[in-house]
């Protein structure tokens, strides 16, 4: 099958536990940059058998721990080295469908259309089962994209790309799969988001961001709550495990506590 003209970006760190699931679901694309936090595991042997391009992060994105201070410093290390002009990232724990793979061939076939940036859905997967109702869904996330479309990556955590004026964003139709970790760990990964986020408070309160976080958080939260209210009643399929959303809503309610 011929090589989709895109290029993947992928985190890792000792990832070789998930690495592999990651790098099958996108085989077909000509370019895979993996951006290694020095792994000691067989990330690294996994990565080089998919033919991935390994860059190193960059010390001036890393906590003296090694944990990345930085996500979107480390991200974009990645669309520097990109081949491509098309590009996707995904996490090494993450993969996508066969669907979405041919619906983004068909996109970078015809890469005279328009918007150049694409929000892609994303289902969560517990135990091998896809969760059919979340009180996060639809999870949309912008992963897809030209580079000539966007400036790079901004924010130190909850990293996100920053469109060029005017830029149009457009929605794809088919899923990534993100395979949900245990609560334990997954309080442990947030822990350290929000150590980042304390971090940010001083100066992003001086430039009015925060105050608009705060917001945006608690009104998620509400809306969280919501939904739930909902998914109780109508859900007919898998519901994301009651564990789960209430380490969600810990976390928007953590973030709101930064604020004060």
């Amino acid at each position: 099958m011929n090589k989709i003209n895109c290029s993947i970006g992928v985190l890792t760190f000792n990832s070789g536990a998930s690495l592999r699931q990651c790098l099958e679901s996108v085989r077909n694309f000509a370019d895979i940059v993996i951006c290694d936090g020095g792994s000691t595991d067989d990330t690294l042997t996994i990565a080089q058998g998919y033919g991935c391009k390994i860059i190193e992060q960059d010390r001036r994105f890393k906590n003296p721990n090694n944990t990345i201070a930085d996500f979107s410093g480390v991200r974009n290390q990645q669309l520097a080295a990109a081949k491509y002009d098309w590009f996707m990232f995904i996490d090494s724990d993450e993969y996508i469908s066969k669907e979405l793979m041919e619906e983004i061939r068909d996109v970078v076939a015809k890469t005279t259309n328009e918007p150049m940036i694409f929000n892609v859905p994303r289902k969560y997967v517990k135990d091998g089962k896809v969760i059919d109702c979340a009180t996060t869904y639809p999870n949309y996330q912008t992963r897809f994209f030209n580079k000539k479309a966007v400036n790079g990556f901004v924010r130190k955590v909850h990293e996100k790309i920053d469109p060029k004026a005017g830029q149009a964003v457009a929605k794809l139709k088919h899923d990534e799969y993100v395979p949900l970790e245990s609560v334990a760990d997954l309080k442990k990964k947030w822990a350290k988001y929000l150590a980042i986020e304390r971090e940010q408070e001083s100066t992003e309160k001086l430039s009015g961001w925060f105050v608009h976080g705060l917001l945006y958080h608690l009104a998620v939260s509400v809306l969280y709550v919501l939904r739930y209210v909902k998914i109780l009643l109508f859900c007919k399929g898998n519901k994301m495990p009651f564990s789960y959303e209430v380490l969600r809503l810990w976390y928007n309610m953590q973030v709101i506590k930064i604020g004060y």
